[in-house]
């Protein structure tokens, strides 16, 4: 494997993982608050996932386009 796409390789599971911290973090928080409130744990974890789709889709639309401009810088460095 060569060194660009180690590198690559690398961004994507930057990328991935801090997407998924993103995730796990609003998610919980989401569900800490609304979870009172609910009739059931499971109501509180739709109701915070739905509640939180914006956030969710900003930021894997940054970590989509984060990981495109680095291929693309990469590219062009060769």
């Amino acid at each position: 494997m060569t060194d660009e796409k180690k590198k690559i390789h690398r961004m994507a599971t930057w990328t991935i993982t801090i997407f998924a911290t993103v995730f796990s973090v609003v998610i919980a928080t989401l569900w800490l608050i609304v979870y009172p409130v609910a009739e059931t744990p499971l109501q509180g974890i739709l109701i915070a996932i739905g509640s939180g789709w914006p956030i969710y889709v900003s930021v894997g639309l940054f970590c989509i386009a984060t990981f495109i401009a680095y291929r693309l810088y990469l590219n062009r460095k060769k």
